[in-house]
């Protein structure tokens, strides 16, 4: 399986027809902490609905994009609960 993932402005998620990608629903699509970015994944070549987006970000391979989703841009930091 050649699953790709992107990241679009979330001002755009609303241009992408969710029947061609992993997503079910621009609801359910992984945002960015600040809500301003969205992740798309796809198989193979991109949708038209995805290549016609403005705000696209390169292809990148799921070691690639699992480096970014854990940074700070897309995961909190855990909180100090105290415990030791």
């Amino acid at each position: 399986m050649d699953k790709k993932n992107i990241i679009i402005s979330s001002s755009e998620a609303g241009s992408v027809d969710y029947s061609q990608i992993l997503e079910d629903s621009e609801k359910t699509a992984r945002k960015s902490l600040s809500g301003g970015l969205t992740l798309i994944r796809y198989v193979g070549l991109a949708p038209e609905s995805v290549v016609n987006l403005k705000t696209k970000s390169e292809e990148y391979d799921n070691d690639q994009i699992l480096s970014i989703l854990s940074g700070e841009d897309w995961t909190a930091p855990e909180e100090d609960d105290g415990m030791i």
